[in-house]
């Protein structure tokens, strides 16, 4: 009997190396930001994130004024104090370890590497596509050194009461600790799958995903279940998927996007059945919402890029036609054996049109690099202006204290 593949296994052959470059080709934001809304969704993330960590602080792990907070690149001769702006110091508390992060579906690592330098926090991405892992690797590489200043604000003279508190003569003292540290030993990328991470369970205080396309896989449950595993108790899930259909789509609507060849095949793949998944993973939900305005956004912004590069697809396509009919009267002109450079001239042409007529993925490709691009956009922009709009799911939840 042949056993069945692992869940999620499938995905090695839908995602290979190229894939990133292909998405970059039609997306509208920058190629180290290659999800919807790109920075400005990043820090929308960051704040939601910290806001809850404010509320919800893990064990162990150093308040915001007491973070050790990035400065500014070590090559910068001076330095600025202490964690952002408006933090309380907490006096006699012992400086803690740094939050322990996990990026799923990681892509080439600009988010990762970006809140390793600039928040302090040990960041772990994972993804499928080694060829992303190796650019994330180079990308925390280049970045070079950043300077850490941890603060405490400590009571002089203070002492022990009865009670476990303290006392003060009312002056304070400011522990400081400094160092200077790579940004690649606070940012490190694994080459695997989201449904089987090499990490330790309850290990990490956050899992974030910006679009994390592994869980379009029909058996994510396992997944979230993996997630739930190395989260330690309390631990933070955040993610969002601009592109799945979103909320309140008619059954028939959402068979016929499933049935569609261009949007589908598309097995359990709605808001709903994300948020289920979640549930059943053993997760307690905070917050469920749609995407649709973010969706509407980089989806129209992404017809518009399809649309361009179509067309000038087709504008080099009619020079190359022109300068072949150009070529092939000359040639007719200058010899009585024009008849035969002009059939090998066309010959050319047409060759070389079909290597350019589409926006599409090359031939012989398979995985997501083979689906014509600009056909999928089209039939997902149609269908979700059939339902209204609604597009997409963000999710944010916890692991309940407790959960096995």
């Amino acid at each position: 009997m042949v056993p069945e593949p692992e869940p999620g296994a499938g995905d090695y052959e839908q995602y290979k190396d190229g894939f990133h470059d292909w998405l970059a080709t039609y997306w509208p934001e920058p190629r180290e930001q290659l999800h919807a809304g790109g920075w400005r969704r990043t820090a929308q993330m960051l704040a939601d994130i910290k806001r809850h960590l404010q509320t919800h602080p893990p064990a162990d792990v150093a308040t915001a004024a007491e973070a050790e907070a990035t400065s500014r690149p070590a090559s910068t001769p001076t330095i600025a104090l202490g964690g952002p702006a408006g933090a309380a110091a907490v006096p006699g508390r012992s400086l803690g370890r740094p939050l322990e992060v996990v990026d799923i579906c990681c892509g080439e690592g600009g988010t990762a590497v970006h809140l390793a330098a600039t928040e302090g926090w040990r960041v772990t991405g994972v993804d499928i596509v080694q060829s992303a892992v190796e650019a994330a690797r180079a990308r925390a590489e280049a970045y070079g050194e950043v300077v850490h200043v941890a603060c405490q604000v400590v009571p002089a003279g203070s002492c022990d009461t009865a009670d476990g508190g303290s006392s003060s003569s009312g002056d304070v003292r400011l522990r400081l600790r400094v160092r200077v540290e790579a940004v690649s030993e606070r940012a490190r990328f694994l080459h695997a799958s989201i449904f089987k991470m090499p990490l330790p369970s309850a290990s990490v205080d956050v899992v974030y995903g910006q679009d994390p396309d592994g869980l379009a896989n029909p058996d994510r449950v396992h997944a979230f279940r993996e997630v739930l595993r190395v989260l330690r108790p309390g631990g933070l899930l955040y993610f969002w998927h601009h592109w799945v259909p979103g909320p309140g789509w008619p059954p028939e609507l959402l068979a016929a996007y499933r049935a569609d060849p261009l949007t589908g095949p598309a097995p359990r793949l709605s808001h709903e059945e994300y948020v289920q998944d979640v549930q059943a993973a053993g997760f307690r939900l905070l917050h469920v919402s749609d995407c649709s305005q973010l969706a509407a956004e980089h989806l129209g912004a992404m017809a518009q890029r399809v649309s361009r590069s179509s067309q000038q697809q087709q504008q080099q396509q009619e020079q190359r036609e022109q300068e072949q009919r150009e070529g092939g009267q000359q040639r007719e002109q200058a010899e009585k054996t024009g008849a035969k450079n002009a059939e090998a001239g066309v010959a050319e042409a047409g060759a070389s049109g079909r290597a350019g007529e589409s926006t599409d993925g090359p031939a012989g490709e398979e995985g997501w690099t083979a689906i014509p691009i600009s056909g999928w956009l089209q039939r997902a922009l149609h269908y979700s202006a059939l339902a209204g709009g609604s597009m997409g799911v963000h999710v944010v939840a916890v692991r309940p204290v407790g959960a096995a």
